[in-house]
């Protein structure tokens, strides 16, 4: 298919057929918003958006695919089989493919080009998922986590978050004896019940461990890999000095393949907030949207006063700086919250060697001074 030329367009009854008659053949990808695609979508999809900052950026060129994908995303596209890959987004047909407001053709243009030197037909879905799933409704699946536990919360409405909201520990007892929370494919919540249960956070395949908090212990240093912020849940402590090492923690371990527990004591409000920031920062959310993502999905999450703060000035800092993770390096991750970080500059970080990851105890022990050093220019 050449770039320039119009797309082909599938009817949702002929992609139907197609996903019924030869599944591993077809592969949709959801080019609606993260929060759209974990709400629900056509079964087997990946998810590739195009946040307007991006759309902005490289409106007349390429995406960079090279960056945005990850390495499950190309894997799934390039699997062997695969010849027909079809687009969809809410709604667009064919005469709303011309208009602005249609980011389908920027990401085909994008992904035919990317793919060029693969044996992949291109196609759009008439109508989106909207007409598909008036149509074909069992083609068609919601989310759930990995452990399937949390089935049910993805129907409980979601509230505002307040700062000043407190939960007897009582209720969430419950929690405490079910498996870690999936947010991401390799991002888990959970509280320190779940950072000591060996079993259960192998059966779903942890290799590292952030563990927020001054007080929960690392239990099993020989077996995952850990990382220490020292952060007391106070409306007085500063955890977003922090963030820039706790998003270099987790894209390393995304890009070992790796998945990780992310914990605090209580995994409502120190660990809340890590995964909120995280969220924000690698997926183009606004705090709220990102809010309510995780408390659907683990709905005892309240971060505490002072934590919502710094998460609203984080907002307004990526805002401000007209972050978009697509013009930025992948590896590491960057930070823009502050301008010193309790390591080394983001930029500046590389992948240790092996001779000297194997030298070392997977346990990462806290810095020990607070260095100023520029992570923006």
């Amino acid at each position: 298919m050449d770039v320039k030329s119009p797309p082909a367009f599938l009817s949702p009854r002929e992609l139907g057929r197609m996903m019924e008659g030869r599944p591993s053949s077809v592969q949709p990808v959801d080019c609606r918003s993260f929060l759209h695609y974990n709400s629900d979508r056509i079964t087997g999809s990946v998810n590739i958006f195009c946040p307007p900052l991006v759309k902005k950026r490289f409106c007349s060129s390429l995406l960079p695919l090279d960056n945005m994908l990850s390495a499950e995303t190309r894997a799934t596209l390039c699997r062997p089989g695969v010849g027909v890959v079809v687009l969809y987004d809410d709604d667009s047909d064919e005469e709303s493919w011309q208009t602005p407001r249609c980011d389908l053709q920027l990401v085909m243009d994008s992904l035919v080009t990317f793919f060029q030197h693969h044996d992949l037909a291109f196609f759009v879905l008439a109508g989106g998922y909207s007409c598909f799933q008036r149509e074909c409704p069992h083609l068609c699946s919601s989310h759930t986590s990995l452990s399937g536990q949390l089935k049910s919360l993805d129907r409980i409405h979601v509230h505002t978050p307040h700062p000043q909201s407190q939960t007897h520990p009582s209720a969430h007892m419950s929690f405490h004896t079910i498996s870690p929370v999936e947010l991401l494919p390799y991002l888990y919540i959970g509280d320190a019940s779940h950072a000591s249960m060996k079993e259960q956070l192998q059966d779903v395949s942890i290799t590292a461990i952030l563990n927020v908090s001054t007080c929960c212990r690392n239990h099993f240093p020989h077996d995952f890999r850990y990382k220490v912020i020292p952060v007391e849940d106070s409306n007085c402590a500063d955890l977003s000095t922090w963030f820039s090492d706790a998003f270099q923690f987790i894209e390393q371990e995304k890009q070992r393949g790796g998945k990780v527990l992310v914990h605090c004591r209580g995994g409502i409000s120190r660990s809340a907030t890590v995964c909120l920031a995280y969220l924000m920062y690698s997926r183009a959310l606004r705090l709220d949207d990102a809010f309510a993502y995780v408390r659907a999905r683990r709905h005892i999450i309240s971060p505490n006063a002072g934590f919502m703060m710094q998460l609203a000035q984080f907002e307004a800092e990526l805002r401000n700086l007209g972050f978009d993770r697509a013009s930025m390096p992948l590896k590491p991750a960057l930070s823009p919250c502050r301008l010193f970080s309790h390591s080394k500059s983001a930029f500046d970080l590389t992948t240790e060697t092996e001779s000297t990851s194997t030298a070392r105890s997977p346990t990462s022990d806290v810095s020990p001074s607070l260095s100023c050093v520029p992570l923006v220019s």
